[in-house]
């Protein structure tokens, strides 16, 4: 799905005003494979933000870039020391 969103977002780029003569057109035109290849990989890194962010806000967490684990060690330290006998 990233890939179809790809291609319209590089077929703007024929409506830059420098891309308005034929050897710009014939460079994208060969290219164009490589501009969508290059483009999907950030795309692909925004979804992951967008989705992990999404899932935090769903666990009722607070949302957070890289979650490191010490809030949830430090909970499951405490919880575990209650549940022995």
């Amino acid at each position: 799905m990233l890939i179809m969103a790809a291609v319209p977002i590089i077929d703007q780029a024929y409506n830059l005003p420098f891309m308005q003569s034929d050897g710009a057109v014939t460079a994208l035109d060969s290219t164009y494979t490589l501009w969508t290849f290059l483009l999907v990989w950030p795309l692909i890194g925004l979804t992951i933000v967008a989705f992990g962010w999404i899932e935090d806000i769903a666990a009722k967490r607070s949302p957070r870039l890289w979650p490191n684990g010490a809030e949830t060690k430090a909970k499951r330290g405490a919880s575990r020391g209650s549940h022995r006998v």
